[in-house]
């Protein structure tokens, strides 16, 4: 469809990562470059407990090659903290798991009960407190990430689709890459897709200036 300038997919399982479908996502100048691909844990004895289908080494696997085939893609993930039987150990391998990978941005939960899931009958409780602490140094490494990751574009030019006026009188969108920008304009720009020049960060986005 031609009036399509934008696809974002999220939420995508890790095992879709196909060869031939990076390929794909890579070669196709619609489609953004952000995905959203679920972690959970970077520790393998808890991604086992979970019943999730893939490795650590796998995850990252899939990372080196996204990045390889789009540089400026962006990935973001969830993160589980103090799922039953967690160790400290454990935590410490999902933690420096998830520094090694560099996500553009880390969606942090501390684990909670859902009846009528096996996880609910498992028993190992982690207690609250435990996991409320490991959601918080995790969220505290997330932010760190997050902020290297946006220093990479600063001074580069991209595209943003404005969405609407901020309470802060500035126009805010989103790169192609899920980069949050705050920018100087008018009505005029919201529901378009313009090119502007990254100019520094603030708090969680970055500002800019509409180059036209």
């Amino acid at each position: 469809v031609d009036s399509i300038k934008r696809i974002r997919l999220s939420s995508i399982d890790p095992m879709a990562f196909t060869d031939c479908f990076i390929k794909i996502l890579s070669e196709n100048e619609k489609v953004c470059h952000h995905f959203h691909i679920s972690l959970q844990s970077g520790s393998e004895e808890v991604l086992r407990k979970m019943n999730r289908r893939y490795t650590p080494e796998f995850y990252m696997e899939v990372l080196r090659k996204l990045r390889t085939a789009m540089p400026d893609v962006a990935i973001t993930t969830d993160v589980i903290t103090g799922f039953p039987y967690e160790t400290d150990e454990e935590f410490e391998k999902s933690l420096n798991f998830v520094k090694k990978a560099a996500f553009a941005g880390v969606h942090v939960f501390p684990y909670s009960e859902r009846r009528g899931t096996p996880a609910a009958k498992f028993g190992g409780t982690v207690p609250k407190a435990v996991r409320s602490e490991r959601a918080h140094k995790m969220s505290e490494n997330a932010e760190k990430m997050k902020n290297e990751f946006m220093k990479k574009f600063i001074g580069t030019d991209t595209t943003v689709l404005f969405e609407e006026k901020h309470n802060s009188g500035l126009y805010e969108g989103f790169t192609p890459n899920y980069i949050r920008v705050m920018a100087k304009g008018d009505e005029k720009v919201v529901g378009k897709i313009l090119p502007v020049k990254l100019t520094g960060i603030k708090d969680d986005f970055m500002t800019a200036d509409v180059l036209n």
